[in-house]
Parts: C-alpha cells; sequence; structure tokens
C-alpha cells in the first residue's frame, strides 16, 4: 500500500471508545460509533480451541470475573464470563466478543477497524495465521481492508505468509536500529535495543519544533501584551477625562460663570 493510497480515518477509537466503556467490547464500539467514530482499533487472541476474540491481557483478572490465561478456556466457558462489571455498573453482565460478532456490526456500521494481534505467550505463529485468515473471510469484499497490527514480529510475519494481501503495521516501544530494513532481513522478535542516532535524530527535530511552537507562543504573548498595554492606556485616559479633567473644565467654567455674573451685577448696582 502506497503512501498516497491510505483509506483509513486519522482518527482511531482506541480499544472501542478508550475508557468511557470496557474496553474491546461490542458495547465500547457502539459507543465509539455514537460519538462520530469511523475507526475502531481492538485486541484479538485466540482461546483454548482457536476461536478469535477481543481481549487485551494475557490473563483474564483485570477486565473480567475470570481469572487464569485467557487461552487456557475454550470459547465455551470465555461466553460465560462478564466483561463489563469492572467498568462501572451499566456495563455488568457484558460478554466477551467474538471477531465474527465484531465484523458484523464494524461492516454494518461503516466502521473501518484495526486489528492488533495480541497472541497470547508461545502461540505467536498460530495468533498471527489464524486472525489473518478470519480477517480474510469476515471482511471479504469491504471497500476497506482490515489493518493488522502487532507486537510481535512473529505473529505478522505469519499473517504475511498467510495472507499477503492485507495491509500490516508493525509496533514497538522505541525505534530499533534497524527499523527502516524489510521484515525479512530482520531478527523475528528480536530484544528491542535503542538506536542512538535515531533516537537523537527524533530528539532534535523535536526539538526544532518545540522551540519553534515556544517563539510562536513568545511572539503572541509580545502581541497580547502590546494590545493590552494599547488598552490599557486608553482606559487610563477616559478614566482621567471623565475623573479629571471634564471636573476641572467644567469647574473651570462655572467659575468663570459666577464671576461674570458678579460682575454685572456689581455694574447694575452702581
Amino acid at each position: 500500500m502506497r503512501p498516497g493510497d491510505w483509506p483509513y480515518p486519522r482518527i482511531v477509537a482506541h480499544r472501542g471508545a478508550g475508557k468511557l466503556a470496557p474496553e474491546n467490547t461490542l458495547s465500547a464500539l457502539r459507543l465509539g460509533h455514537a460519538h462520530g467514530h469511523r475507526m475502531a482499533e481492538f485486541d484479538v487472541k485466540l482461546s483454548a480451541d482457536g476461536v478469535a476474540f477481543l481481549l487485551h491481557d494475557a490473563t483474564l483478572e483485570r477486565t473480567t470475573d475470570g481469572s487464569g490465561r485467557a487461552d487456557g478456556q475454550t470459547w465455551r466457558e470465555l461466553a460465560q464470563l462478564d466483561a463489563g462489571a469492572w467498568h462501572s455498573p451499566a456495563y455488568a453482565g457484558e460478554p466477551l466478543p467474538t471477531l465474527a460478532a465484531v465484523a458484523r456490526f464494524c461492516r454494518a456500521n461503516g466502521m473501518a477497524v484495526n486489528i492488533e494481534i495480541k497472541p497470547s505467550p508461545g502461540r505467536e505463529r498460530e495468533t498471527g495465521a489464524a486472525v489473518a485468515i478470519d480477517a480474510a473471510k469476515l471482511w471479504h469484499g469491504a471497500d476497506v481492508p482490515p489493518l493488522l497490527s502487532s507486537f510481535a514480529e512473529a505473529a505478522l510475519a505469519a499473517a504475511q505468509e498467510t495472507v499477503p494481501a492485507l495491509p500490516r503495521a508493525y509496533l514497538c516501544d522505541r525505534l530499533l536500529p534497524d527499523w527502516l530494513c524489510k521484515p525479512a532481513e530482520r531478527v523475528p522478535d528480536a530484544e528491542p535495543r535503542p538506536d542512538p542516532k535515531a533516537e537523537s535524530s527524533l530528539v532534535d527535530r523535536l526539538t526544532r519544533v518545540a522551540s519553534a511552537d515556544v517563539a510562536s507562543g513568545l511572539a503572541n504573548l509580545q502581541k497580547m501584551a502590546e494590545s493590552m498595554t494599547e488598552n490599557v492606556v486608553k482606559l487610563m485616559v477616559v478614566f482621567l477625562l471623565q475623573t479629571l479633567i471634564i471636573p476641572l473644565v467644567l469647574g473651570w467654567a462655572l467659575l468663570r460663570g459666577v464671576g461674570a455674573l458678579l460682575q454685572a451685577r456689581s455694574r447694575t448696582g452702581t
């Protein structure tokens, strides 16, 4: 996919609706859609019997009322869990959704998707291949194909080998020394090592951008200060006119009038 062919919205609803609803659920996707989002990101892994479903963690405790490894239970067992009560009482009873259920909702409502392949430890290639196959089938004929992404290079490599037509994105916490290399030239799931040159270049760029923003901000502040100073001066002139100068002029005019009246009476009396 060439950069000019990028078909996805610029803003993506993380895990369906961020923190507004229980993550990776159909309720979250509905809420994200209601807020105007037309693309959602969510995490997908496999159950013990190979069903693709939505969940972020490798274990169940944080976002369900279950316990243990997520891939240690069959889909029939996982489907009985409550994936909403941890968030708030309003979502109590919310089930874990399958990738198939999510595909039906998103396609029916015109939502593009970023499927983050989130394999359980040791199941990277199996999960990458299975999710790619399911995604290709579930989004067959869609105007905008699902975007597959993952922190696990082995999962992305398996997805590429299985369904090369689907677009993919590699996720990382920091730049690697070989980040510009083709995937085939890289060591899958190698221990991330910082690239001092790349990070230094990135820091320099961000510093230049920040400096420009600071300079622009200071210029704006200076203009605001000048405008405020001008307005303050105007207000001071008005204040002086109203409280000092105008009363003095009126007083002087009154005194002149009284003086003229006294002089006229004096002349009449003589």
